[in-house]
C-alpha cells in the first residue's frame, strides 16, 4: 500500500512538473514572438520613415530611386530577412530577396488590401517558410500611398522555440528525477510511522476489550495519533468510573 500511494504522489509531481513546463513553454512562445515582431516591426518603421522623407520633398512613391539601395542595404544586414517589397496600390515598385524569395515578392493586391485595413499601425501574416510584417506609407495629405512588406525567416522562430521546450522538458525530467525519491522516502517514513500507531492503537482496544481495568495506554511523544487516542481512552475510562459510582449508589440505596 505505502508503494502505490508513493507512486501515486510520484505520478501527481510529474504530471505538475509537466503542466508548469507546458504553461512556460506557453508564456515564452508568446513573449518570444511579440519580441521578434517587435525588432522587425521597427526596421519596417525605418524603411516607412525613409520613404515618407522622399515623400514630404514632393516626390511621388514610385520616384523614390533611392528606396532600393536602402532596402538592399537592410536586408544584407539581416541573415534573418529573406526579403523587402515596396508597393503601391497597383504594383510592386521595388523588391529585394534572398535565394528563392528573390524571384517571389507577396501579392501587391493583398498587401494594398491588408494596409488599408490597419492603417494606423502595422500588420502581420505568415506563410508556409516566414512571417510577415506589413507597414503602410502616408503621403504628405495622410493618405496611404502604398506600404512595405518585410519577410523574416520563420525557421529562427521555429528553433528557438524547439530549443526552449527541448530545455524545459529537460528541466523538469531532471527535477522529476531529484524529487520524485525524496518523495517516496518520506511517504515511506510517513505511513510506517502511521502504521506503527495503528498497531499499537489495535492492541490497545484488544487488550482493553479483554480487561477493561488493563492499565491506561502509553503514547510516543511524537505520535500524535496515539496521544489523541490515550486522551479519548482517559474521558471513556472517568465515564465509565461515573456510571460504576452511580450503579454502585443506586445498588445501596435499593438495599437500604
Amino acid at each position: 500500500m505505502i508503494a502505490k500511494l508513493a507512486l501515486t504522489m510520484i505520478g501527481l509531481i510529474a504530471l505538475a512538473l509537466g503542466l508548469t513546463a507546458l504553461l512556460d513553454a506557453v508564456k515564452f512562445e508568446r513573449a518570444f514572438s511579440a519580441q521578434v515582431e517587435s525588432r522587425f516591426t521597427f526596421v519596417a518603421a525605418e524603411l516607412k520613415s525613409a520613404a515618407e522623407t522622399g515623400l514630404d520633398l514632393g516626390l511621388s512613391l514610385a520616384n523614390l530611386k533611392n528606396m532600393e539601395s536602402v532596402i538592399a542595404r537592410e536586408l544584407q544586414r539581416d541573415e534573418h530577412i529573406l526579403s523587402i517589397t515596396l508597393f503601391d496600390r497597383e504594383k510592386i515598385l521595388s523588391h529585394a530577396g534572398k535565394g528563392r524569395f528573390a524571384d517571389q515578392p507577396p501579392d501587391a493586391k493583398a498587401s494594398w488590401r491588408r494596409t488599408l485595413a490597419t492603417p494606423a499601425g502595422h500588420w502581420r501574416n505568415e506563410t508556409p517558410a516566414a512571417w510577415q510584417v506589413g507597414i503602410g506609407i502616408t503621403d504628405n495629405f495622410g493618405g496611404q500611398a502604398g506600404g512595405l512588406v518585410l519577410q523574416y525567416d520563420r525557421a529562427l522562430y521555429d528553433r528557438a522555440i524547439r530549443r526552449m521546450r527541448a530545455e524545459l522538458a529537460r528541466a523538469a525530467a531532471l527535477l522529476g528525477l531529484s524529487v520524485a525519491p525524496l518523495a517516496f522516502v518520506a511517504l515511506f517514513g510517513l505511513f510506517r510511522r502511521l502504521h506503527g500507531s495503528l498497531a499499537r492503537l489495535r492492541f490497545a482496544l484488544d487488550r482493553t476489550d479483554s480487561d477493561p481495568r488493563a492499565a491506561a495506554f502509553q503514547p510516543r511523544a511524537d505520535a500524535p495519533l496515539e496521544r489523541h487516542y490515550a486522551a479519548a481512552e482517559q474521558n471513556v475510562r472517568g465515564v465509565l468510573a461515573a456510571l460504576a459510582a452511580e450503579r454502585a449508589e443506586l445498588k445501596r440505596a435499593g438495599a437500604a
